[in-house]
């Protein structure tokens, strides 16, 4: 008969609602967790910018009117062999947020 109230008793100890200091720490949980789920998001998402032709492309646009069209192809062509701009893509967690910084480093050309 000990068995059955035993039983019982710990039936009904486990019926209790969670306290308001578990709650918290379940919703802290959930927090990190979904920080941690963004983050591995956003590593994804710059490892796929990164494996984009874009990113690989030099920042060198030209629409001048004055400029014939084999010179800005040329420009163009070298821009391309001298890769004058890398994109690299920093990713810093930072124990409130999340960020991604950008930058563009321009690279010297000796000729």
């Amino acid at each position: 008969m000990k068995d059955d109230e035993s039983v019982s008793v710990n039936a009904s100890s486990s019926s209790f609602p969670p306290s308001a200091s578990q709650q918290e720490d379940r919703e802290l949980e959930l927090k990190h967790q979904q920080k941690e789920e963004g983050f591995q998001y956003l590593l994804k998402v710059v490892e796929w910018l990164q494996e984009q032709e874009f990113s690989q492309l030099p920042l060198v646009r030209f629409e001048a009117a004055i400029l014939p069209k084999e010179v800005i192809a040329v420009i163009e062509k070298e821009a391309d062999a001298y890769s004058y701009y890398t994109w690299r893509f920093f990713v810093s967690l930072n124990r409130t947020n999340i960020r991604i910084e950008q930058t563009a480093q321009k690279k010297k050309k000796y000729l």
